[in-house]
């Protein structure tokens, strides 16, 4: 990466890129109803339009990834801005998640199945993936300038949970471990559902908090769980239980019934 001009070079190329993104979503909407008319002017310029546009969401690129590095939360925060204004916000999301979640949060996570066995795994791999999401390397991309609810990101739901879902159906011997085993299946289902309130906790706006709860990796998650099968097993654990139950008192109770039965008998003989 080219190195990131310093001072007021830096914040005046700042200006320019995200001025070039805000003309970049204006002559997209231009261009689409060109195309949608068939307009012979437009057909030329798709080619060079696209070259534009690949050169743009590059530099807006090299820009966010020079300001999560530095930790500058304002910068960070207007260049995701930036990509929104482009039209360009999956190819924002994208990058965040490939390029810069997934290799720091997949090491942790595999980390975490490491450190024991993978029958708990499930609750440790959660608890990393909530320190990421309240840590350093994302926190600037939690600004509350990010919680627009007329232009929508989406970032922590579309990066952090994704990935995080994305490891999980990764490792499907996580599941099979599980398989058999009320006990830490309920475990392991009761940590990821504590870790979707929690990462819901941190969004701001009731439509991000929608659009986290009907994720499709995370429904996709839950059903990996396989609830009917559990709720089989504790029926049959509780029916043992209340079989041996039932079984004791009937014994205590033929016992009781014996003692009286020779009691009675001794006092007739006197």
């Amino acid at each position: 990466r080219p190195p990131a001009p310093e001072g007021a070079g830096a914040a005046e190329a700042l200006d320019d890129l995200l001025r070039a993104a805000r003309e970049m979503g204006r002559l997209r909407i231009l261009r689409e109803r060109g195309a949608e008319q068939k307009l012979r002017a437009v057909r030329p310029g798709l080619e060079r339009w696209e070259r534009v546009r690949k050169t743009l969401l590059r530099q807006l690129t090299d820009s966010l990834h020079a300001a999560l590095a530095a930790g500058d939360e304002a910068r960070a925060a207007r260049v995701v801005l930036g990509f929104a204004d482009a039209d360009a916000s999956a190819e924002a999301t994208h990058w965040l998640r490939s390029e810069w979640v997934a290799p720091r949060l997949v090491p942790q996570l595999k980390g975490a199945v490491a450190r024991g066995t993978e029958r708990d795994a499930l609750p440790r791999i959660c608890a990393e993936v909530l320190v990421f999401a309240r840590g350093g390397a994302f926190r600037p991309l939690r600004a509350a300038a990010l919680a627009d609810p007329q232009r929508p990101l989406h970032l922590l739901a579309d990066s952090v949970w994704a990935e995080a879902c994305a490891f999980l159906k990764g490792t499907p011997h996580l599941f099979g471990s599980l398989a058999g085993t009320p006990a830490a299946l309920h475990a392991a289902h009761t940590a990821t559902v504590a870790l979707q309130a929690k990462l819901e906790a941190l969004l701001q706006t009731p439509a991000e908090r929608h659009y986290f709860r009907c994720h499709p990796a995370g429904a996709d998650l839950m059903r990996r769980f396989n609830l009917p099968i559990y709720f089989q097993l504790r029926v049959q654990e509780i029916a043992k239980q209340l079989e041996a139950a039932l079984a004791r008192s009937d014994a205590a109770a033929d016992t009781a019934e014996d003692g009286d039965g020779d009691g009675g008998g001794g006092g007739g003989g006197g």
